[in-house]
């Protein structure tokens, strides 16, 4: 039964109109449930019209259709607000990362290099890094090093963190690296990515050994992945990846 109709039927019964109403006065805040009960007392002291069962059921019907459409209203809104807030807040995460990956540009990882045991006898890991370069036949002086240091866990030897002066240096190491396997086994030189991109250049990679994808590599911090279609695609989360994966 619909709202005009129940307030016809407790207009013509009663003498009152229900909360659906436009011609009630009770405050907007007021609880449904009370105002209803306080319309059947008032009626019944009044001397009218005996309120039936009917009648009080109509009339909570009605308020509690009106509490839920209240209810359902507001939290649509609230939900409207959350997805905008979440969506907003990916946003900003990701021009976050960008600004650190950015900060990495010039940076790269070598990884394999022995590290020694002796605490009390730091190494030098810019020489460490002068003679990969020799060995990759590569001019790498240390004027060419801003700073480098181990990093990592020490379960196991550290991988050396360097970052270069100029970022054609950085793009030098990259290339040569192909050669590491004949000259320097065991050893290897990655970029130096953000947590999410490590993140998510490690999802790309298992998604290759299972085949869901061609290839994947990254390039200037940037991570790209082959579709089994042939296509290249860049990615920046994992929604995109899964999304690609899946449209195949």
């Amino acid at each position: 039964m619909t709202s005009f109709v129940i307030d016809q039927h407790l207009k013509t019964e009663y003498g009152y109109w229900s909360r659906s109403s436009t011609s009630m006065s009770e405050p907007q805040d007021s609880d449904p449930f009370e105002v209803a009960v306080q319309k059947l007392i008032t009626t019944n002291k009044a001397g009218k019209t005996p309120i039936t069962l009917e009648a009080m059921v109509l009339l909570l019907r009605a308020q509690g259709q009106s509490l839920k459409d209240s209810y359902e209203k507001r939290l649509a809104e609230k939900d409207s607000q959350i997805a905008d807030l979440t969506a907003r807040t990916r946003d900003l995460e990701l021009k976050c990362d960008r600004l650190d990956q950015f900060d990495r540009r010039n940076s790269l990882r070598v990884r394999g290099i022995p590290e020694s045991k002796d605490v009390s006898s730091p190494e030098d890991t810019d020489q460490m890094v002068i003679d990969l370069g020799t060995t990759l036949n590569l001019n790498i002086t240390s004027i060419d090093i801003a700073r480098s240091h181990r990093v990592g866990n020490r379960d196991r030897d550290r991988d050396i963190l360097v970052k270069f002066v100029k970022f054609e240096n950085k793009i030098k190491f990259m290339k040569a690296r192909m050669s590491l396997k004949a000259k320097k086994p065991g050893v290897y030189i990655n970029e130096d990515l953000t947590k999410h991109r490590v993140r998510l250049f490690a999802l790309a990679r298992r998604l290759k050994r299972e085949k869901v994808i061609l290839d994947t590599w990254t390039k200037t911090g940037a991570i790209f992945v082959k579709l089994r279609n042939g296509e290249i695609k860049q990615i920046v989360s994992d929604e995109m990846l899964h999304n690609l994966c899946d449209n195949l």
